[in-house]
């Protein structure tokens, strides 16, 4: 999802130079949409890959030692 939204992105940057203000102004706020969406699917992503770690690599080596 992150590749996506990027390449969405890369795709609107040509957009903030346009001589309507309109479509500058959207591409602004739909650029600022993307970056958001693309740090939250990263966060998720990341707490995603730590949980599948917790739950299939089992206790660590300290647990195991008490």
């Amino acid at each position: 999802m992150v590749e996506a939204y990027k390449q969405k992105r890369e795709a609107l940057v040509p957009w903030l130079s346009d001589a309507d203000e309109k479509v500058r102004s959207f591409a602004q706020q739909y650029i600022a949409s993307l970056d958001r969406q693309i740090a939250a699917e990263q966060r998720r992503s990341e707490e995603e890959l730590e949980m599948r770690k917790r739950r299939y690599e089992g206790p660590s080596d300290d647990a195991k030692e008490e």
